[in-house]
């Protein structure tokens, strides 16, 4: 739903853009909506990694213990610990 809507503003800033180029005028940036996009798009990463975290974590329980690569398991936890740092220092200097 905020995605499809932050969509639909991209495209209205387009068109405004496009309008404003046809006359001749100064161009609007739209700051706020790149701010937005941004936003969104980390809280969508943080959530999409606890949801692959969660299921990782669930089929390594189920695993058994002989089979389970640490190194997988390693580099994902890297993975989701750069997500997390990354979500913080956005919004730290937010």
């Amino acid at each position: 739903m905020i995605h499809e809507r932050v969509l639909q503003l991209e495209e209205n800033a387009k068109k405004y853009n496009y309008y404003q180029q046809t006359l001749n005028i100064e161009q609007s940036r739209f700051e706020d909506l790149e701010d937005l996009r941004n936003d969104l798009n980390m809280r969508l990463n943080v959530w999409c990694s606890l949801e692959e975290w969660q299921l990782a974590t669930s089929q390594w329980v189920d695993t058994q213990f002989s089979a389970i690569d640490a190194d997988v398991i390693r580099t994902r936890c890297d993975h989701y610990i750069k997500v997390a740092i990354s979500m913080c220092r956005s919004s730290a200097s937010a």
